[in-house]
């Protein structure tokens, strides 16, 4: 059903004898939004002259034919030439509900050329006069007038009839049939049966506006089935027949009305994240039309609810929840979600930042005050700890060792971390005591040059064992030996107060090595090794030597 419900026809083809129009049809109509009545009169043009403008009087009655209420209305801007209608596009508003029937008074007509008829003539069925003259018509010059009134009184019955028969015949052949067809479309129109009114205008080609007429009825057609469409399927079917007229009519408001109510249907059947989805494109592509901003809040909302269940999606609807801001209970849904999902909190976060950025001391710092039993927390405070103590590891093989201990102290209980503080320490100490030595030390050409000379002792085989330096690395050894004698060989320090004396004798082939170590300004004590074939065997043969 339309917006506009038909209270009433009123009687059509009322004319007066005389008069230049001609009521066509007319109905009482009410406006079921608004509640007004409105009064549509459909006027037919029966003069030679294009008329302009018609001031009509509309005598208002009730059932029992008193006057309620009387209305002048003026038809303006017309373009109505002989056998055309008019008025049918004007509603006439009027107060009284009771009104019912309705006496039209012509009482003014100008034409195109600024003439004008202010003749009254009072319309009734056709044929039947009531023509009650309160003016004169000034359409022609006054001596045309005067014998016109001659006339008038001679042969008023005569041109009576023929007028009468003319306009009679003429409306026949023109207009009736043609109009009786299109009066029809429009009823049905009226009552709703669009698409029989759509093809009663379609045939009628270019009949007065039917092709205005098609259009506007595929437009009420429309509206009537939004107005009763239940499903998507129904409103679909709806946005097609606007899309057909939207050249020829701005459909703009209504197909935002058909897709608002499309999304409305879509949320209030939404079962799943895609449907609320579906429902968000429409009310994104309104922009704004009615509370379609709110709508899509509450998308959004019930998109993150379904989200927050979803373990893989909790991280999407924490950050829809947050957008949200004030809308619903977003806050709360936030603070149930940091509750249950530890890594989303924000020190979690600014953690990861650290982790990811090498900072894992401000890492294990924020981690340490954490939840360790959340496994986001123990997994990221794992990374962290593992990380410093693979890099103080490669500190330790690089021997640099003071870096290392530090990061080893930082991460004390974390695996062996405690041996290499123990190993670091202990190379400490015996470092210490390498540099107290060290500022004790005296040098190999010292010790060699302390050598040089003749010195004497008694040992099992040598006897005035004399030192030669050769030069700062090397020494000549001899001696009266009861083996042999004139042994050379190399040295090297081996402390602060000890050489080794690496020589070969020409008789035997084998190796000796001596360790001379220094007991005082002038005493030594000199032991002496083998090398054999099968090793180093200790001779215990030790001469203390002085000079």
């Amino acid at each position: 059903m339309g917006r506009y419900k038909t209270v009433k026809y009123l009687q059509e083809k009322q004319w007066s004898a005389g008069s230049p129009v001609m009521l066509n049809k007319g109905a009482v109509l009410k406006d079921t939004v608004t509640g007004n009545h409105i009064l549509q009169l459909q006027f037919i043009c029966l003069a030679e002259k294009e008329i302009r403008e018609a001031v009509v009087e509309i005598a208002c009655l009730d059932f029992l034919g008193k006057c309620i209420e009387t209305l002048d209305y003026t038809y303006t801007d017309l373009k109505a030439g002989r056998n055309e209608l008019f008025g049918d596009r004007a509603p006439v508003f009027f107060s009284n509900a009771k009104a019912r029937n309705f006496e039209i008074n012509i009482k003014e007509i100008t034409f195109q050329d600024g003439t004008r008829s202010r003749a009254e003539y009072k319309l009734s069925a056709a044929g039947e006069r009531q023509e009650k003259k309160k003016g004169r018509s000034i359409e022609e010059n006054p001596e045309k007038t005067a014998q016109r009134s001659r006339k008038r009184k001679i042969a008023a019955g005569v041109a009576s009839a023929v007028l009468v028969c003319a306009a009679a015949v003429s409306a026949i052949i023109f207009l009736l049939i043609p109009n009786m067809k299109y009066m029809e479309a429009v009823k049905q129109a009226e009552l709703g049966q669009y698409e029989t009114a759509i093809e009663g205008f379609k045939q009628l080609g270019d009949f007065k506006d039917s092709p205005t007429q098609v259009v506007e009825t595929t437009y009420l057609m429309a509206l009537d089935k939004k107005e009763s469409a239940e499903n998507i399927k129904d409103y679909e079917a709806v946005l097609k027949i606007l899309d057909s007229i939207r050249k020829e009519k701005d459909c703009t408001q209504a197909v935002k009305e058909t897709r608002y109510a499309m999304a409305e249907i879509l949320m209030k059947n939404a079962v799943n994240v895609k449907d609320y989805r579906e429902a968000l494109k429409i009310y994104d592509s309104l922009q704004g039309f009615l509370d379609s901003k709110g709508k899509i809040l509450e998308c959004n909302y019930q998109i993150a609810c379904i989200y927050s269940d979803s373990q893989d999606r909790v991280s999407e609807a924490k950050d829809m929840f947050t957008e949200l801001g004030d809308y619903k209970d977003s806050r709360k849904q936030i603070a149930d979600i940091l509750k249950e999902h530890v890594e989303l909190t924000e020190e979690y976060l600014t953690a990861l930042e650290f982790w990811e950025s090498s900072d894992f001391d401000e890492a294990l710092e924020i981690l340490d005050k954490m939840d360790q039993d959340n496994e986001y927390v123990m997994e990221l405070r794992g990374k962290c700890l593992e990380t410093k103590y693979l890099i103080a590891v490669s500190n330790w093989r690089y021997q640099r060792y003071e870096l290392a201990l530090k990061q080893f102290e930082s991460i004390r209980e974390y695996k062996d971390s405690e041996d290499y503080i123990k190993k670091i320490n202990d190379l400490d100490k015996q470092q210490a005591a390498a540099k107290a030595e060290a500022q004790n030390a005296v040098s190999l050409a010292e010790l060699l040059t302390w050598l040089n000379g003749n010195w004497s002792g008694d040992g099992i085989y040598w006897k005035a064992v004399t030192f030669t330096k050769l030069s700062d690395n090397t020494m000549a050894l001899d001696g009266t030996f009861s083996r042999v004698s004139g042994f050379v060989g190399s040295a090297s320090k081996l402390s602060n107060s000890s050489l080794q004396l690496v020589f070969v004798t020409s008789n035997f082939g084998f190796q000796d090595i001596c360790i001379v170590t220094k007991t005082g300004e002038n005493s030594a004590t000199l032991k002496r090794w083998s090398v054999t074939e099968k090793g180093i065997k200790s001779k215990e043969d030790v001469i203390h030597l002085v000079r």
